[in-house]
């Protein structure tokens, strides 16, 4: 991995609060869709895309909290922002790797 794209996975990785989340540099560096969807913070590529930040931890964790009680109430939650969706989040993931994409 080149040194622009260290420098890249690090500012998400920092972005999206993910040592607050409790996710390690080695997860995030092996993982970083993975992470970023295990830890609630699965729109933050639509975010950041869209030019705005990502939830802060108390949001992401809040959300979770509401998204358990809906899923038991059952009312299953939407993961994946319509927006961007899975293929469009690959894409961005790979702008933000490649340099391509600025930094909020």
């Amino acid at each position: 991995m080149s040194h622009a794209t260290t420098q890249n996975l690090s500012h998400l990785c920092q972005a999206t609060y993910l040592g607050e989340l409790g996710v390690s540099p080695e997860e995030f560096d092996a993982d970083p869709m993975g992470s970023l969807d295990r830890v609630g913070q699965y729109d933050a590529l639509s975010l950041l895309h869209a030019g705005r930040r990502p939830l802060l931890p108390a949001q992401v964790r809040l959300r979770r909290e509401l998204e358990q009680q809906w899923d038991a109430a059952g009312t299953p939650v939407a993961r994946r922002p319509r927006a961007v969706g899975v293929r469009g989040a690959q894409c961005v993931f790979r702008s933000i790797v490649t340099g391509h994409f600025a930094k909020a």
